[in-house]
């Protein structure tokens, strides 16, 4: 999180990007700008260093600025549908973005934001409602039963992914899932 700046994201017709930045004991606005082309809702907007952060739509159009500059730094579009979830790794060094693809396979993005290095791996059926990153830098995802297809009843999962394991395990215990790469 920026000291230094503050990002406030309205939805006027197309999302507007309003960056604010400290001076004395408030903040004053820095830098205004539209998401041209981009008239979906923000899902994801956070610094993941002072002056450089990201934006997101929820179909996974991403977009990364610097505040300092007033630059468009890079953008990628997953071209996810609807529902696409994102948060930071620990350290603010990478993005991590769950969505299902075109094809219609669950998917999840490692975005490597200094370099720009994006490795994308496949994931089973564990997108749901809510993707958070625990305190020991693990993912955790979590379904519950009227998110199940067929409104077959089966209880609530929690899914626990080990961002910084390549090996592909799958442990279940009771109705906790834990997957690991």
């Amino acid at each position: 999180m920026s000291q230094t700046y503050k990002l406030i994201i309205d939805k006027e017709g197309v999302n507007h990007v309003k960056v604010f930045k400290a001076e004395g004991d408030g903040y004053t606005n820095h830098w205004n700008f539209p998401l041209t082309g981009d008239e979906d809702p923000i899902v994801f907007s956070e610094f993941y260093n002072e002056t450089q952060f990201v934006v997101m739509n929820w179909n996974g159009w991403l977009r990364a600025y610097d505040a300092a500059d007033k630059t468009l730094l890079f953008e990628i579009d997953f071209k996810g549908n609807i529902d696409v979830k994102a948060v930071l790794s620990l350290d603010k060094t990478k993005l991590y973005i769950a969505f299902r693809n075109e094809s219609n396979h669950n998917c999840l993005v490692q975005l490597t934001l200094d370099a720009i290095k994006v490795e994308t791996f496949e994931l089973p059926d564990i997108l749901g409602k809510s993707l958070q990153i625990r305190k020991d830098g693990n993912l955790l995802f979590y379904r519950t039963d009227s998110e199940h297809k067929q409104h077959k009843s089966i209880p609530p999962f929690l899914f626990c992914i080990g961002c910084n394991k390549l090996r592909r395990n799958r442990i279940r215990i009771g109705l906790c899932s834990a997957i690991c790469f």
